[in-house]
């Protein structure tokens, strides 16, 4: 409940147009799946195509990047203001070597150790405001380890949240949204048991839960401009 009222702050913030969505990277933290966690990685999130806050025109948002570092004067800062993208986020997240998969499990049996790595593919279609970027989407996620075939799941993200503090003050800045704080939550509908680890022993099944992602972004993009 703690982070659903963060969300709903940060979704209060005033409507304001701002840059071009740029690329940028991220380090966060992912919750436990009911079972294997929490993990902790990274990632990239790269604009795909850009609406125009005035001109509601979607174009690729790399040319219009370019076209906007090549067409900037000294002192515009008007250029490059988008009403929302269509991003896509490349995440790879780990949990530790000594973290047990399975808490009704002896932690120090070997079918209950090892890594598990997950993969995050997604998509969002992003609404820009002042300060806050939301967004919603879906894509699928890939878990591998040792003891298990690869496992894939469809995803549903039903609300992804990025705040940059720096652009209450100065929102006009293009460098204002260089760092922010990202929040999203995903569902997964499919959930997760015992067996997709290679565990018969655990009565570990999750069934459809979901998911939270907090995390540090930086935005490499802003830095070039």
């Amino acid at each position: 409940m703690t982070r659903a009222r963060l969300l709903v702050v940060f979704m209060a913030v005033l409507l304001w147009p701002t840059h071009a969505h740029a690329a940028r990277g991220f380090w966060g933290w992912l919750e436990e799946l009911s079972g294997p966690g929490p993990f902790k990685g990274g990632g990239v999130s790269l604009p795909v195509l850009c609406v125009d806050s005035e001109t509601d025109e979607v174009t690729s948002c790399l040319a219009r990047w370019l076209k906007e570092k090549r067409d900037r004067e000294p002192g515009n800062e008007n250029l490059g203001k988008v009403r929302a993208a269509v991003m896509l986020n490349i995440g790879v997240f780990n949990t530790d070597d000594e973290t047990p998969r399975f808490d009704d499990l002896d932690a120090t049996a070997a079918n209950n150790q090892g890594r598990v790595r997950l993969w995050a593919v997604t998509g969002l279609y992003v609404f820009r405001m002042r300060a806050l970027d939301v967004g919603a989407g879906g894509g699928i996620w890939f878990l591998s380890g040792d003891g298990f075939d690869l496992i894939k799941r469809p995803v549903v993200i039903p609300v992804n949240a990025t705040f940059a503090p720096f652009a209450l003050k100065w929102p006009k800045s293009r460098y204002a949204r260089i760092l922010r704080f990202e929040l999203e939550n995903t569902f997964i509908p499919q959930g997760f048991d015992g067996e997709d680890f290679g565990n018969l022993e655990t009565r570990f099944d999750s069934g459809p839960e979901f998911n939270t992602r907090a995390g540090i972004v930086i935005d490499f993009g802003a830095l070039f401009r």
